[in-house]
Parts: C-alpha cells; sequence; structure tokens
C-alpha cells in the first residue's frame, strides 16, 4: 500500500514537473517570437556608384565633339547668309555703291566690326554685320538687324553719315563707332579702318 502510494506522489511530481517546464517554453518561445515581430526593418543605403569606365569616356568625347559642332554651325549659318542674298562681300560691295560709300571704307568697317559675320551678336546690343545697336538700327530703317542685306544696307547709309560729316577719312570713319553726333576726331577704331582700308 505504502509502495503505491509513493509511486502515486512521485508520478503527481514527475507530471507537475513537466508541465511547469513545457508551460516555461511555450512562454519563452512566445516572448521571444514577439520580439522578432516586433522588429522593424532596418534601411540599409546603398554605396555611391561610380561613372563607369563608359561613362567618363562617352563625357570626355561629347565635350571632344561639341567644339568642332559649334565651329560647323558657324560656317553653315555664313553659308545660309550667302544663300540667302550673295555672299557677304558682295552685299557690302553692291550697298556701298548705293549707299555713295569708298568700297576700301565700307568693306574695311564691315571687316572690323564683325568679320563678315552677319550673326554677330555682342553684350552692349549690338547685333549683325555692321554691329548696328537696335537704336540706330531703327533709325537706319532696318527692321530685321540680324537680316544680312537689311544690316549691311543700313550700315552703309550709317557710314555715308559719318563720312559727310566728318570726311572719307580717319575722324571720319571713327564716327560710326563714336557716333555721327560726336565730334569728329580720329580714334584707334578709325586708325584700325584706315589700315584694313589700305589707305
Amino acid at each position: 500500500m505504502r509502495l503505491v502510494t509513493l509511486a502515486a506522489m512521485v508520478a503527481l511530481t514527475i507530471t507537475a514537473t513537466t508541465g511547469e517546464a513545457a508551460a516555461r517554453v511555450r512562454h519563452h518561445h512566445h516572448r521571444h517570437h514577439a520580439q522578432i515581430v516586433a522588429m522593424e526593418p532596418v534601411a540599409v543605403e546603398a554605396p555611391a556608384e561610380e561613372p563607369s569606365f563608359l561613362d567618363q569616356l562617352l563625357g570626355k568625347t561629347k565635350r571632344v565633339v561639341e567644339a568642332p559642332v559649334r565651329r560647323i554651325n558657324r560656317g553653315l549659318n555664313r553659308l545660309t547668309d550667302q544663300a540667302e542674298g550673295g555672299s557677304v562681300q558682295a552685299i557690302v560691295t553692291q550697298e556701298a555703291a548705293r549707299a555713295s560709300v569708298p568700297q576700301r571704307l565700307a568693306h574695311a568697317v564691315i571687316r572690323v566690326e564683325s568679320g563678315y559675320n552677319c550673326r554677330a551678336r555682342n553684350r552692349s546690343g549690338a547685333a549683325g554685320a555692321g554691329q548696328l545697336m537696335p537704336a540706330t538700327a531703327r533709325a537706319m530703317g532696318v527692321r530685321n538687324p540680324m537680316d544680312c542685306r537689311q544690316n549691311i544696307a543700313g550700315s552703309m547709309r550709317y557710314l555715308r553719315q559719318a563720312i559727310s560729316r566728318g570726311g572719307a577719312s580717319c575722324a571720319g570713319v571713327s564716327l560710326y563707332n563714336t557716333g555721327v553726333g560726336a565730334r569728329p576726331r580720329c580714334t584707334a577704331y578709325g586708325r584700325k579702318v584706315i589700315h584694313f582700308a589700305g589707305l
């Protein structure tokens, strides 16, 4: 009888211990799982990618190609000007004759002003082959200063006024640069024009 009672007590003790251990395991597993679920994802920034060798090569190639392209475009613009109304030199000759301006002085002024570039512009607002300022262009009847023939025709009319006031000399052509309302005097600009005119 005592042996049966002792065996029963041992069995109850083992069962209780086993149940408690299982409960601990379940509790630990649940807590561990809860901690894992509660963790938020951490954003990891990818390292910045350096440009590849091909990208670097293409960048250098673009810079090397752009300069010749700009020169080609300028050449095409000059060809367009010539196609629209003959060569720039021919237009200068024609419009100088119409305005009764000496040919050498006419060509020298356009050469000094723009190098026969009908699309020339500067920061002060002067435009075209004769580098007419907006007010001067309007006064000379030029509606579109970027039109090669209009610009040169207006430039020759203005040069005619300068020569009429200061003479076909350094002082006269200097007025084309300083303004026909200024006092006629020989300037560095006038000397340059006279030099290119071979006078």
